[in-house]
């Protein structure tokens, strides 16, 4: 009863985060960033089968500001998409690098300080409304 129970909430928690799509859904194309690669990650989907995100991430050093860049990207759609740098998948330690810009594209977001990436090592698309990974990846 309390597996039921607990599947029962988790597809009323999917679900609800498909019922308000506010992340814009016009391709993104921010160009990529100049300077050096510094991580790369693969951003697989995540567990949950209706939420799914695919693409590429990079950290760039550029111009001496740090920057993350999504390309190949796209994801489905949710409310209050944002963007982490995270410790784990499961966005328990991270840093809030803003709204998702696009639900596709190439996308680049300003990487505030100085963070460790051994220590940030993953980057994941989350929605913070509800708490749910829609996908990510670690830094390799």
């Amino acid at each position: 009863m309390k597996k039921i129970l607990t599947l029962g909430l988790m597809i009323i928690v999917c679900f609800a985060c498909k019922k308000q799509n506010n992340t814009p859904t016009t391709i993104a194309t921010d160009g990529r960033p100049t300077g050096n690669v510094i991580a790369t990650a693969n951003i697989i989907e995540g567990s949950v089968p209706v939420d799914k995100a695919n693409g590429n991430a990079q950290i760039f050093y550029d111009n001496g500001s740090l920057k993350l860049y999504l390309y190949n990207f796209s994801t489905t759609n949710g409310p209050d998409l944002h963007v982490y740098l995270a410790t784990a998948a499961n966005a328990a330690t991270f840093i809030d690098l803003g709204l998702l810009k696009s639900t596709t594209g190439n996308q680049v977001y300003n990487i505030s300080g100085n963070p460790s990436f051994i220590t940030y090592k993953f980057v994941i698309i989350w929605c913070k409304q509800f708490g749910v990974y829609f996908g990510g990846g670690q830094w390799m």
